[in-house]
């Protein structure tokens, strides 16, 4: 035949490349020679300039080419022509995805070939590209021209590069440079990643304690419970503080609780002391509060003193004389001035109007309801707030405060007068004589 000769299933089989039909032969039938077709010239084809169309296939291949039918029905096979001049035909079931070339990039093709191959007539060609839309076209003829003229201002701003200090960096290199890096979709300080990434794994961490602690506490209601305990006191990884502490201070159980304060103990860690110091302060159970206690000097963890004497400035007069019994316990001389000063401590407390308030305002200061009057031997005067209401402000003697400063100072002893032990506190200081100043 002139201009071409019929291709045979033999040589599609065989990956022959440069197949030809002349016009009037029949269409070679992927129905037929489907596999043969997609390894051999029509897939290596598909990487060649000039593909318009694109048909996906069902079974992951590819063929590019002219899409003859493209106003076909459901139900009517796909016609394609290759640009080597393959008609073929393949069944609506062979064929995943169809993607309509737009008239841009076939205008593109037909053009790119025109322009010749210099740094000139690529930016032209770049710059078509743009004015159509063509963003991956652009970027092969920017990048053509870089390469024959590196120093194309042009082309290099296109590209996302900057001058900067004699040398053309792009966003990414200038941004990598002064110490960022890309962070899920964002430029952020590799210090900030590393925070980022820490307080991701630290609430993890904590979560996933919070779930086992919480099993096990609920494991010590059934026979599992001896196994239950020794996981809660095992417990080393600074992750569950948070949920140990949590449950100290909201466990109805005695038992329970002396559970989490082994644990917690033995870690041994400014932030496990620092959950038993909190309990110390805010547990109303007194024997749980005394075997924290215990525990916590038997630690004789260097920054004990100064939290509680810092504590005896709280405005809640009940933590104000845990705090002192904290500091005789531990002998702190360090606090005897802070201890002074809190012999007496004043409080607002509302009395009468709404009861539900008075017996708040009365705990938030002494630690449990009022009955709606004062407790006898206060100090203090009073004026009227709203819906007939008394705001009073009321002077009280810290007892324990005072067991803490007899303690300490070896029996030294001058009742809640604050006046005698500052004057014998500053003579202390200063090793001069001590004389009584007390009024009887």
């Amino acid at each position: 035949m002139q201009g071409g000769r019929r291709v045979t299933y033999t040589e599609i089989q065989a990956g022959w490349t440069d197949l030809i039909l002349v016009p009037g032969e029949r269409m070679v039938d992927l129905r037929v020679v489907m596999v043969a077709v997609i390894t051999a010239s029509l897939v290596l084809g598909s990487s060649r300039a000039g593909r318009a169309d694109e048909l996906l296939l069902a079974n992951g291949g590819r063929i590019s080419g002219t899409w003859l039918n493209r106003e076909r029905r459901a139900a009517d096979p796909f016609v394609l022509l290759t640009q080597e001049g393959v008609r073929l035909t393949l069944d609506r079931d062979q064929v995943r995805e169809a993607h309509r070339s737009r008239v841009e990039v076939v205008q593109y093709q037909k053009l790119a070939p025109t322009y010749p191959d210099t740094a000139a007539a690529q930016w032209q060609l770049a710059e078509w590209c743009r004015k159509h839309n063509l963003l991956k076209e652009r970027q092969v003829h920017l990048a053509a021209v870089l390469k024959r003229d590196p120093n194309h201002h042009e082309a290099r701003y296109a590209s996302g590069y900057r001058f900067i200090r004699g040398q053309w960096l792009t966003v990414e290199e200038f941004r990598r440079s002064k110490g960022y890096e890309r962070y899920e979709g964002e430029w952020r300080l590799a210090q900030e990643i590393q925070l980022e990434e820490a307080r991701r794994k630290k609430n993890r961490e904590e979560r996933e304690w919070s779930i086992k602690l919480h099993r096990w506490r609920e494991n010590l209601e059934t026979k599992d419970a001896a196994a239950a305990a020794k996981q809660i006191v095992a417990v080393r990884d600074q992750f569950a503080v948070p949920t140990l502490k949590e449950m100290l201070l909201n466990d109805a159980s005695r038992a329970a609780k002396l559970l989490y304060v082994e644990a917690l103990v033995e870690m041994n860690t400014t932030r496990s002391i620092g959950a038993l110091v909190v309990s110390t302060l805010s547990d109303p159970d007194e024997e749980v509060f005394y075997e924290v206690v215990r525990r916590l000097v038997e630690t004789e963890h260097p920054e004990l003193a100064e939290v509680y004497a810092t504590t005896l400035t709280d405005p809640n007069n009940v933590r104000v004389n845990r705090a002192a019994i904290v500091l005789a316990k531990l002998e702190a001389t360090m606090a005897i001035d802070p201890l002074i000063e809190a012999l007496s401590t004043t409080h607002a407390v509302t009395v009468g109007g709404n009861p539900n308030l008075s017996a708040d305002a009365y705990s938030a200061s002494f630690g449990k309801p009022g009955n709606g009057a004062l407790p006898g031997g206060f100090e203090g005067n009073s004026f009227t707030a709203g819906n007939g209401a008394k705001t009073t402000r009321v002077t009280v003697n810290n007892q324990q405060v005072l067991n803490a400063l007899v303690g300490i100072t070896g029996g030294v002893n001058f009742g809640f007068d604050q006046k005698a032990w500052r004057h014998w506190q500053s003579a202390q200081k200063r090793k001069l004589p001590v004389f009584n100043v007390r009024r009887d």
